[in-house]
């Protein structure tokens, strides 16, 4: 229990910073965000997740904007981006070998997929960008347009430490760095610095080339 309360707050942390990122692009409250990331205990017992949510969705996307999975508009296409994210996630987490129901924070019992919903949240911010993309041109419907830009996630290129990288292999990674931690060949999860330039990678990508029909 208390290794997967420190590396949940691994992963809350990595969450935040990634989501002030994106305020960092878009020119929103940037610091505030990041002061929060350097206060998330083990376990994140105090929910500085929730906290910074409550900052983030309206700077993001209008102080009109609630999270809710049932509406639609830009909830519905948040849904469908997390979607992919969350398959990419799943593929990966199996593939290193480590059991999708077995969390390190979510609890619902119901829900097998419960380490995958774990360990995608530092990925859910680059959904975010795209779908406040999509927004500002006009896009309020996951219709096919919006289907491509969001299912081309997991392939678009992002900077990391020695070059750059499919959001794929960056995914794969974190998942291979969890199975070994598991098996003590590592002490913390790998991921990339977060930063307003991974996500500006996936803005650039909708700019670089007319869309296309799948």
């Amino acid at each position: 229990r208390p290794l997967r309360k420190r590396l949940w707050r691994q992963v809350v942390q990595l969450k935040i910073a990634m989501q002030a990122s994106a305020l960092g692009l878009v020119g929103g409250p940037e610091a505030a965000l990041r002061r929060m990331a350097t206060k998330v205990e083990p376990g994140d017992t105090s929910n500085v997740e929730g906290q910074a949510a409550r900052l983030y969705w309206p700077a993001l996307l209008g102080t009109g904007f609630r999270r809710n999975p049932e509406a639609d508009g830009a909830n519905a296409l948040l849904n469908y981006g997390y979607a992919v994210i969350r398959a990419m996630v799943a593929r990966h987490l199996m593939g290193a070998g480590l059991h999708p129901g077995l969390p390190l924070h979510h609890a619902n019992e119901s829900n097998p997929m419960r380490l995958v919903d774990d360990l995608m949240e530092p990925f859910r911010p680059f959904v975010d960008v795209l779908v406040h993309q999509l927004l500002g041109l006009g896009s309020t419907e996951v219709d096919a347009q919006a289907k491509q830009r969001l299912g081309l996630l997991p392939a678009i290129s992002v900077p990391v430490a020695d070059g750059r990288s499919p959001l794929t292999l960056v995914c794969e990674r974190w998942c291979q760095s969890l199975a070994a931690v598991y098996l003590g060949e590592a002490r913390e999860l790998a991921f990339p610095n977060p930063s307003s330039a991974m996500l500006r990678a996936v803005t650039a990508s909708g700019r670089r080339r007319p869309s296309q029909g799948m």
